[in-house]
């Protein structure tokens, strides 16, 4: 599923204004996957997941979860990076991935420096790796430039917490990234 639709479909809402699941799950949404293949996914959410809130309070502001989504993501272009030794458009790495998804392919060494740019920036990047994803809010680097660590938040406890940089460079998949503009090749 496509986070991004989900969002700009249903809206977002602040993490204080959330209820997280209802119904248990073991943990993962695999079954949620396999149960919609044969239903509608709206259905077999519903079952887990507890209503979504009408208003969201955002800043000491009150607005829909619609209204957030449109304020937080218009404008933006979403691109997703992979590790490549050839630069340039190919498929998406991830094997859950739509058929139509498509990642720009670049070295390793730019995608960190493309982390780290888009982090001065505030603008927000997502992790994907060992079939998870994660966003990265915040780094510490060495004199030199050279990420140490990431300061994560996560879908599962412990919700944020610092990781080696190494560890996540070692396991990319590939990176999600707010771009100024589309990649070319």
């Amino acid at each position: 599923m496509d986070a991004l639709a989900l969002a700009r479909r249903h809206g977002l809402v602040a993490f204080a204004d959330f209820t997280d699941i209802v119904k248990g799950v073991d943990g993962r949404y695999d079954s949620v996957y396999r149960a919609a293949q044969s239903s509608d996914i709206n259905t077999e959410i519903d079952k887990i997941f507890a209503a979504w809130p009408t208003i969201t309070n955002v800043e000491g502001r009150s607005l829909g979860p619609l209204e957030l989504a449109d304020e937080l993501l218009s404008g933006q272009i979403w691109v997703a990076f992979a590790p490549g030794s050839r630069e340039g458009w190919g498929d998406h790495p991830d094997p859950d991935a739509r058929p139509e998804t498509k990642a720009y392919k670049m070295s390793q060494d730019k995608i960190i420096a493309m982390i780290r740019e888009a982090l001065r920036d505030n603008r927000p990047v997502t992790y994907g790796g060992n079939g998870h994803s994660i966003l990265i809010y915040g780094a510490s680097y060495d004199e030199a430039g050279k990420p140490l660590s990431y300061l994560i938040k996560d879908s599962y406890p412990p919700f944020f917490y610092e990781a080696a940089s190494r560890k996540l460079h070692s396991e990319m998949l590939e990176v999600t990234l707010v771009v100024k503009s589309l990649p070319t090749r």
